[in-house]
């Protein structure tokens, strides 16, 4: 428990911890400048060594992002050390700060390619995650625009187009301006889509869980060889993309299961602060993770995404029990059926207008789930806030008899029972549509800092500490 604790730390708090360098370098760069004219204007035609991209605002801080230019007489840009001109250009009065960015290699959180049927909905199973009955009290998502990050989204699928929001969509591959899969492979985005918002009562495939809800596509992943690569300033842009609308950033992908310490870089964890502080006018944009299939020798604790204050993690259950690709982790709140090789798989809608049910699981699939009873929620009672939304899934999750192969299920000081591995349990639509439409928002989020002294035999020195209080 100690250790899983100084983890947490290691996100959450704003001090001198910086992730491990990894990755190479990319042809990419971001900075900053005291100058206050469109950089669209000047930026190329003062630094013809670059080329600029756009720009990026995190609260009151404008990013321009570019890239490095690779001419005929250049030198081939190297991936293990920083460009000679990005230094050049460090030294410009006019530049605050610059960064090469680094490729970060991100994978979606599936386990397989394919999908099966709808007991996760229909109440075959017991216990269920009384989706139906939030159905039945008037709740679809309606009015809740949900952003949906990940490898692309095909708009015009017939049991999903009609809750796209095509004018808002946006790319971050090979130049795109809109989120349609660039490849056969990248299906994942539609699939997680369908989960959330396919279209019910159209005779086509499933309906969704907020089938009334609203999509955003944002394709940041795109697969190679199932490897997806991106940079800092992608993933920040991404997180705030139309931020003045949207109210959930769906996110089922993160560092590879088993890699280590690895999480969002400086731009992306800034970005996620700003989309709690300035989103939804104020109340905070949601930010729902993936908790990884890494299985119980993994630990979600070593991925700063799930293991971010800011951020819902969300993990799978089987029938009966944790699914058995979950991994312990102490960041994920709460769990949804997710399917298992070991009993049931999904349903769901897939690219080039198709519906198929032949062998999906993962929290990727779980996640999406949980992000569309959120929706429900928030239609329920559009004032909760980010936080309020943290603790009506902690609150109104419950361990439903699942059984943790992991390790006993616990007691915490708020009296909560709590699994090392499904949080506080499986998720309840019914009961969490019916406590939110009725909360009473909590205090805003504060952090507390100190000083201690700590003498050690003839030395003293002073450590100033401090920690994020949800």
């Amino acid at each position: 428990m100690k250790n899983i604790f100084i983890v947490f730390l290691l996100f959450d708090v704003q001090v001198c911890v910086h992730f491990s360098e990894i990755g190479v370098f990319s042809n990419r760069i971001v900075l900053t400048s005291t100058r206050e004219d469109d950089p669209d204007k000047w930026f190329d035609k003062e630094n013809p060594q670059f080329q600029y991209i756009g720009q990026l605002w995190i609260g009151e801080t404008r990013y321009i992002k570019a890239k490095i230019r690779q001419t005929n007489t250049k030198e081939k840009i190297s991936s293990l050390n920083e460009d000679p001109d990005v230094d050049i250009l460090r030294r410009k009065q006019e530049i605050s700060w610059v960064e090469q960015e680094k490729i970060q290699t991100r994978i979606t959180r599936t386990v397989d390619p394919e999908w099966p049927n709808l007991w996760y909905l229909n109440d075959e199973i017991s216990p269920s995650l009384k989706v139906s009955e939030a159905w039945n009290a008037g709740y679809s998502g309606k009015g809740v625009i949900i952003a949906v990050v990940d490898d692309g989204l095909q708009t015009d699928h017939p049991d999903i187009s009609a809750n796209v929001d095509i004018e808002h969509g946006i790319s971050f591959r090979d130049g795109a301006t809109d989120p349609n899969p660039k490849s056969d492979k990248d299906n994942h985005g539609t699939s997680v889509t369908g989960l959330i918002a396919a279209v019910r009562d159209n005779n086509i495939c499933i309906p969704g869980v907020a089938y009334n809800s609203t999509i955003v596509g944002v394709q940041l992943l795109g697969t190679n060889d199932n490897i997806n690569n991106t940079v800092d300033s992608d993933e920040a842009t991404a997180f705030l993309h139309y931020l003045s609308n949207v109210d959930i950033y769906f996110n089922s992908w993160g560092p590879p299961d088993g890699s280590g310490f690895e999480g969002p870089g400086y731009l992306a964890r800034k970005a996620l602060r700003d989309g709690v502080t300035t989103g939804r006018n104020g109340k905070g944009a949601i930010y729902v993770i993936s908790a990884g299939n890494g299985r119980l020798t993994d630990n979600c604790n070593a991925d700063g995404y799930a293991n971010s204050i800011y951020t819902i993690a969300i993990t799978s259950v089987q029938i009966g029990k944790n699914a058995f690709y979950s991994e312990v982790c102490a960041p994920a709140l709460a769990a949804t059926y997710g399917g298992s090789s070991e009993d049931e798989y999904l349903t769901t809608t897939t690219i080039k207008s198709g519906c198929t049910s032949a062998g999906i699981q993962g929290t990727s699939f779980s996640a999406p789930i949980a992000s569309a009873i959120i929706a429900m929620t928030l239609e329920a009672n559009p004032n909760l806030t980010w936080r309020d939304i943290q603790h009506l899934v902690v609150l109104t999750s419950n361990r439903n008899n699942f059984i943790d192969t992991f390790s006993d299920w616990s007691i915490n000081g708020a009296n909560q029972e709590f699994s090392q591995v499904l949080g506080f349990g499986l998720m309840n639509a019914e009961t969490m549509v019916s406590v939110g439409s009725k909360w009473k928002s909590v205090p805003q989020h504060q952090t507390c800092a100190s000083r201690t002294k700590l003498s050690y035999m003839r030395t003293t020195s002073t450590r100033s500490d401090s920690i994020d209080l949800i």
